[in-house]
């Protein structure tokens, strides 16, 4: 008779999970304590190492796989992402089922039972819940990769071998978006380096997971890049960083694959397919499709799509200010004030408070753009100064004298005469009188 992990090794092998559970119900209920810590340590030891295994083997067809800039898969390739795709959500389901039907933290936490994770056989229930969810984490993390690169493989954009005109073709395209990202970061008005300053949408999606995560990719050299990823690699293994955050690795996904999908001018709908595949919504896919044409220069079919009801308002305050920076940096200062009717960004700082202000004055709005002061808090000296320059320079002097309250108009009148400038406030209603 085989031994258990056989047992265990071959149900797995032919999908039969229900064989493995079966077996556990039955010896769990007919041992004693002994045993069943024994069965549990067993188990334990079982479902790490093939757990292990399946997930190595994943990264390691992927390395094989890859050449250059791409992934090149031939139909065994294929069949054996499909079957580590099995394995591992077996055992996902396996894991999942253990943790439900022993009730605690961990699969063998508070058993005295040693954890091969972490080696812990004594310690509460709390230690074994990290490392649980570590290990349930990274499971499913390698198989959204496997799923990832199967339907790469099933849309038909993995060649199965690297002939030299797929390997120019796809160099060709790298070199188009980096073109594209390059352009997009001449925008007047972005400075290199500035706090959450950034000259596209996709940098930021990039900067800010840098920021949490490290650098999550580097060229062959060690330089750090922004956008395009250094290879199609790169950019699938993303979904392996620990602790990342979901959504935000899907957008960046469907942003490249936006890319992918203007260069080969695919009839298909590449990102509906994703979504598809993906369970996407679709308010979230057209608001990134929003962000590309964005960044691609369609201003105006760009805010058609992200102010339309079908499409998930920005929520990140980063997106809100590099949106609206866009637009007034390309001459677009109704489609900002719209913007900003639209989605009520949060002034979380001077800096936003200065931004909005600076849309409402482009649009002669200086009523609202002092009641927006108003309600920042922000009538410092300062602000009014500000807001003073701001009307002056868009040519509203006679509309900001009516909104600024008496007790700032006999403030600080330096002395002409003198050589000294006097305030803002009294230049400008001198320049009113003459």
């Amino acid at each position: 008779m085989l031994d258990p992990e056989s047992q265990w090794s071959e149900a797995l092998a032919s999908n039969n999970i229900r064989a493995v559970t079966r077996w556990l119900r039955r010896q769990l209920a007919a041992e004693g304590e002994a045993h069943v810590k024994e069965i549990l340590l067993t188990f334990n030891t079982w479902v790490q190492t093939t757990s292990e295994l399946a997930k190595k083997e994943l990264l390691t067809l992927c390395l094989s796989c890859s050449n250059g800039l791409w992934m090149f898969l031939d139909r065994s390739s294929f069949h054996v992402v499909h079957k580590l795709l099995q394995r591992l959500s077996n055992l996902l389901t396996l894991t999942q089922w253990a943790k439900r039907q022993l009730g605690s933290a961990h699969i063998w936490h508070g058993m005295h039972v040693p954890c091969t994770v972490c080696r812990d056989a004594f310690r509460s229930s709390d230690n074994g819940h990290g490392c649980w969810s570590r290990e349930h984490g990274a499971l499913k993390q390698h198989i959204w990769l496997g799923r990832l690169v199967q339907w790469w493989a099933i849309m038909g954009l993995l060649p199965k071998y690297p002939d030299a005109h797929e390997l120019k073709h796809i160099t060709q395209m790298w070199k188009e978006m980096d073109h594209s990202h390059r352009k997009s970061l001449e925008t007047p008005g972005w400075v290199e380096g500035e706090m959450e300053r950034f000259g596209s949408l996709i940098q930021g999606m990039v900067t800010r997971l840098d920021a949490q995560h490290g650098c999550i990719w580097t060229s062959e050299d060690s330089t750090e890049l922004c956008y395009p990823p250094p290879t199609l690699q790169a950019l699938l293994q993303l979904v392996l960083v620990p602790h990342i955050d979901h959504k935000s690795v899907q957008a960046i996904l469907m942003y490249f694959v936006l890319d992918m999908a203007n260069f080969l001018q695919c009839k298909d709908d590449l990102l509906r397919s994703f979504c598809h595949a993906f369970t996407v919504s679709c308010n979230f896919s057209k608001q990134i499709r929003a962000f590309w044409m964005l960044d691609h220069g369609h201003v105006e079919a760009s805010m058609e799509l992200l102010l339309s009801p079908g499409a998930d308002v920005p929520s990140l305050s980063w997106q809100h200010r590099c949106i609206i920076r866009c637009l007034l940096t390309r001459k677009q200062p109704q489609l900002a004030l719209k913007y900003l009717h639209w989605t009520g960004p949060p002034l979380e700082s001077v800096e936003d408070a200065k931004l909005c202000t600076h849309v409402l004055l482009q649009n002669s709005c200086v009523s609202e753009a002092w009641a927006l002061l108003k309600r920042c808090n922000a009538q410092s000296d300062n602000m009014v100064m500000f807001f003073l320059q701001a009307c002056n320079g868009f040519g509203l002097c006679a509309e900001a004298l009516k909104v600024i309250p008496a007790g700032y108009n006999e403030q600080d009148e330096w002395d002409i005469e003198n050589g000294t400038k006097r305030s803002q406030l009294a230049l400008m209603k001198k320049g009113r009188a003459d």
